[in-house]
């Protein structure tokens, strides 16, 4: 794609090198943009092309057809769009290494509870190999199921991830998937 450049441009309209179009003026001396088939080829492709990618069949009589494609490449990978929270505590166990085979990003999400009497608690996120959440909590007394600890983490799509925990056990595992 590229921006107007016929003689009759408006040059810098839009900042420095940015040309834009004009209706003229015809008693200031103005004349109007002049337009080529060159430009219009460009723009039609353009914006047909971002269409077809998105699956969606040209059609002549629907004008929210650029807005339906665009949704629809965002919301296939933005974050929360078409996924629900998962509880899955049943089928996750801490220090276990898992791999998001979604296709797109997910949210993990965990809590831990202490179970050795004055200790510390440690939880962290390991996404991609790479530590990215992490808390600690003191238990102090002979009560350890009163502390808990909460983390969650983003983890693309291919990454591995791991819910690392020492001195506590896993109360709750929800996966936005």
């Amino acid at each position: 794609m590229r921006r107007i450049t016929t003689i009759t441009a408006v040059a810098g309209k839009f900042g420095a090198g940015k040309p834009g179009f004009t209706d003229g003026d015809v008693i200031g001396g103005v004349a109007a943009t002049d337009l080529n088939a060159d430009w219009f080829d460009q723009v039609q492709e353009e914006i047909s092309n971002v269409i077809e990618l998105a699956g969606i069949a040209l059609s002549g009589g629907t004008l929210t057809q650029l807005k339906q494609a665009i949704d629809a490449m965002i919301g296939a990978k933005a974050i929360g769009v078409g996924q629900t929270w998962q509880n899955l505590l049943g089928s996750r166990a801490i220090n276990t290494t898992y791999t998001n085979t979604t296709g797109r990003p997910i949210t993990v999400s965990a809590t831990v509870t202490g179970t050795v009497a004055s200790s510390t608690v440690f939880v962290s996120w390991t996404v991609a190999g790479v530590n990215s959440i992490a808390a600690n909590g003191s238990i102090t007394g002979a009560t350890p199921g009163n502390t808990s600890l909460h983390a969650t983490a983003v983890v693309p799509a291919g990454a591995t991830y791991q819910l690392v925990v020492t001195q506590g056990s896993l109360s709750f595992w929800n996966e936005l998937r």
